[in-house]
């Protein structure tokens, strides 16, 4: 998986432009995880301490008006 992980983040814009030292600095700070089919993993209005990267499956962004 970090090898598969090496080669998405500098196709990715937010790691694009990093130099692979950094890239490698990037994957080792990497945790993986599996969610279930609907299962919720942020709501709006939560302090973001993360970030995710979507490698396979889909999600779904849900925002409401007030938020």
């Amino acid at each position: 998986m970090r090898d598969d992980l090496r080669q998405l983040l500098p196709s990715l814009a937010v790691f694009r432009g990093l130099a692979d030292r950094e890239i490698d600095k990037v994957c080792a700070l990497i945790s993986t995880q599996a969610f279930a089919p609907n299962e919720v993993i942020a709501n709006q209005g939560d302090l973001a301490t993360s970030m995710f990267i979507i490698v396979k499956g889909r999600c779904q962004v849900t925002l409401t008006p007030d938020g």
